[in-house]
This record gives structure tokens, sequence and C-alpha cells, in this order.
């Protein structure tokens, strides 16, 4: 009762709205008490304090078992802006482990001998998302145990051994229009597919032909360093640049030249160890025709890094959006970057910037984002973001458990409440079997399109022959320029 008090009167004292978002607080507590007091199981109270921490509609409201944090910083609280909103969530495809009586744990084995207790998060490589109801395929990585198992891009998930994952349309099925539901609807699908090093998945495919097949993926150790903020589970820190050349845009379909190239950046968390490979790549970036940011299936992390990443793009100080406290503003201000890792003075990045995101771009992704793009840095590219943009911290309760719960609101600098609504992209791209099964990947295709088609554009320097507006470099689907 010490737990289920402390996490009333915790988010009575500190959430960022006096009146709670319209909840009438106490008749919470006099709703779900008697559901705590009845407990007889850590899991029984935890759905209680769920239940009411649910009643404020917010993300950012979560209960963290115990079990699936560790030891993390030895103080009570630790501030993290913006940090995730769904802390099971880490890295795209990973997780701790299932609850104890989840149907993982209770009804199959992964590996010889069972789960083991002491085995490490491990990785698979495998991204997948409900497209058109259908639990899908979208992404292989580049040799992993997906890629080598046979698993492709437009593949439907008929079972994760020998369950169906349709089951988790329930959970969208209460409202089709949350985008937040959805996050959680795709968070539960990836927690699925999640396999600790050395166990092995058995996973039913049906490919876009309708032909079926069984095989079996074995986690292997994450490519990217674990790395632990505060009570939150450990989570991987991955930052991979690659330049698309001639030959990488003639893949995506796109009409380019030799020499042209386009730098395209993807990071799994917001956290400080991937703050210097981003500098590093945007140093290498500084001939590129243009830069992808690539946020798909980054729950968030550091809010404060959105400000340091954002000056490599920002020629003048600007604001990404203000943080609202009851008692105070914080504004989230970028200012530009002029010299690069080795101290050599440079300017601001002046060339078109595409971010990329999805269903699973929370948190501090979002407000890059969302700040990038109505600061005109940036176009954004995929599909609506959750809406999980409340920067909160996490307190340790009497019985073991975290609370992470939101502090603060966040606003555009235009006023605009990310929470609930999300980013909506400048460009939507929708995804289909056909063009997934076909090797492509229709968000990046769109953002290199318009890079591209910027060189096209009124006003841009195409007096220079080997410059690709000279040669006319095109994209079906991208929109006019930024």
């Amino acid at each position: 009762m010490a737990t289920f008090d402390a996490v009333w009167q915790e988010i009575r004292d500190t959430h960022f709205d006096p009146d709670l978002n319209g909840v009438d607080w106490i008749a919470v507590r006099e709703t779900y008490r008697p559901q705590a007091e009845a407990a007889t199981s850590p899991q029984e109270l935890r759905a209680a304090i769920g239940g009411m921490l649910g009643e404020l509609g917010q993300s950012h409201f979560e209960l963290i078992p115990s079990e699936v944090y560790g030891e993390g910083s030895p103080h009570d609280e630790v501030d993290t802006a913006a940090a995730m909103d769904s802390p099971q969530v880490g890295a795209e495809g990973s997780r701790p482990d299932p609850a104890p009586d989840s149907p993982r744990n209770s009804e199959h084995s992964h590996h010889e001998g069972g789960r083991s207790g002491s085995a490490a998060p491990g990785w698979t490589g495998l991204v997948a998302r409900f497209v058109a109801s259908e639990p899908m395929v979208t992404r292989v990585e580049l040799d992993s145990p997906a890629q080598r198992a046979g698993v492709m891009p437009g593949d439907v998930i008929v079972s994760v051994d020998g369950l169906d994952p349709s089951r988790f349309l329930q959970v969208a099925a209460r409202d089709p229009e949350s985008a937040m539901l959805r996050f959680e609807m795709n968070a539960m699908l990836g927690s699925s597919l999640a396999a600790h090093e050395g166990e092995s998945i058995s996973i039913e495919l049906r490919s876009p032909s309708g032909s079926t097949r069984t095989i079996e993926v074995v986690g292997e150790p994450k490519p990217g360093e674990l790395v632990q903020l505060g009570n939150l589970p450990p989570l991987e820190a991955r930052l991979t640049h690659h330049t698309l050349d001639h030959a990488d845009l003639s893949a995506l379909g796109l009409t380019s030249f030799d020499g042209d190239t386009i730098s395209n950046i993807a990071f799994s968390v917001w956290m400080p160890a991937v703050a210097t490979a981003f500098d590093e790549s945007i140093d290498g970036s500084r001939e590129a025709l243009g830069v992808v940011i690539d946020l798909r299936g980054n729950p968030g992390g550091v809010g404060g890094m959105a400000m340091g990443m954002g000056g490599h793009f920002a020629d003048s100080p600007i604001s990404l959006g203000t943080m609202k406290t009851r008692e105070a503003e914080i504004r989230f201000r970028v200012n530009p970057r002029r010299v690069d890792r080795a101290g050599k003075p440079v300017q601001p990045l002046e060339i078109p910037v595409a971010i990329l995101v999805d269903e699973m771009s929370a948190s501090t992704s979002e407000i890059f984002a969302g700040g990038m793009q109505e600061a005109g840095l940036a176009r954004v590219f995929g599909r609506r973001t959750p809406g999980a943009a409340l920067p909160a911290v996490m307190l340790k309760l009497p019985n073991g458990d975290v609370l992470l719960h939101a502090v603060a609101d966040f606003t555009t600098p235009a006023g605009v409440r990310l929470e609930g609504r999300g980013v909506i992209p400048d460009q939507a791209v929708e995804l289909d079997a056909a063009t997934l099964s076909a090797g492509g990947d229709p968000d990046l295709r769109a953002a290199a399109g318009w890079i591209l088609e910027q060189w096209l554009a009124p006003g841009a320097d195409s007096a220079d022959g080997d410059n690709p507006a000279a040669a006319g470099s095109v994209s079906s689907d991208s929109s006019a320029g930024r």
C-alpha cells in the first residue's frame, strides 16, 4: 500500500497540469486503492497501479517492474527529460524477458533447456510492423541472423513459436485512430520476435505469393553498445552511417550520376553513446547532396541531445520547442555548430535534410523531427509518430519497482502539442508487401528522391556540369522543394 500511495501522491504533486488532464484524481484513488489492498501478488498490485495511471490517458506514465531494469543509477530519481515513452521497449527488436506468466514463457521454450535467465538480450535484425492489419516483415538488416535464415521483407508473420501475432490487433482495436495504441501494438509484435543470445525462435512466414515456410532464427550478440540510463532496462545504442552512391540510388529506382552521394544516418536510441558517431557522420557528409536521418523504430532517450544534434543544421539560434512544468519553461534551443570534431571551423550544413519516422519513432525522436520540420530545416517522410512526447523522470518505489512519470508538457515553437498528435510527415509513405518484397525501402526512396529533386528546384546552382541538376536527377514520388 505504501507503493500505491507513493505513486498516487507523486502524480498529484508533480504532474505538469494542476488539473491532471481533467481527471478527478481523488476519485481515481477511491476506485483503484481497494484493488491494491486486495492484491495477493506483485502482478495484481501492478495491474491496479497501471489502471490508475491509465486514467490519465497520456504517455510516459508507466510502472517498470523491478525484475526488468536491474540496478541502474544509485539515485532514487533520475531526470531523463523526454525519456523513453515505453521503458520496456529499447532498440529495435530488443526487449527484456516477458513477464513470468506470459505465453512465451509458459507455453514455449526457445532453446534447449528453456530460457536462460542469465542470457544477454540478443539481436536478430528482423523489423516488423502491422501493415494493413497484417504482421509483416518491413526490414531485414544486412548480415543479420534473420537474413541468413531466409527472412524477407514483405513476408507475413503467421506465427511465432506457434502463437498468432495477429492477437495484438486487439490493442489498437480499442481506438483505431490512436497512434499511441498502434505504437503499443507494434511494440508487442517486436517483443514477440525478440530473442536472447543463443535463443532460437520459430517463425512461420507467408510470402506474397502465398507459400508458407517455417524457419528458425537464433539471437546473436548485439552489434551496438549496451547502455543504461537510470533505472531503465539496458538499451542498445548503435549508429550506422552509409553513403548512398550512384549504385545505391539506382537500386532504389532513382536516376543519379557518378559522384552523387546522399548520407544516410540511422541510430537506435537518443543516448550519449551515439553522439560522437553522429558528429563524425555529419563531418563525413559535407560533400553529399543531402542527409537522411533515419529515426524509424527509435523510441527516444535523452531529450537534450536533440538540441546538440540540431546545431549541425541551423545557421542561427532556433528553438525546437518548449518544455513546460508547473513552475517553469525550458526552451529546447539549438545553437549552430561552428567547429567539427577536430576543432576545424565549419558552417552548419546547408544541404537538404530528410527525416524518416514511423509508428515507433517516439519521445525525443518526435521532439527532434517535429521541431526540425516546423523550423523548415528538414522534411519528414514515413508514417505518423505515436504522439508520446512528454518529458519524464523516474522514481524508485517502496516495493522496488520504478515509476516513470511525466513532469512537463512539450509544444513546438508554434504551440503545437505533439502529445497525442504525433509528428505528421510532410510526405506520407504507405507500405505494401509487393514493394517490400521487391527489396525496396519506400521511405528511403521517397527521401532520397526528394533530396535529388532539390538540385533541380528553381534557384539551385546548376551551372556546374557535374551537378546532378544539370543532367536531370528525378524521383517519381517526391514533392516540390524546400
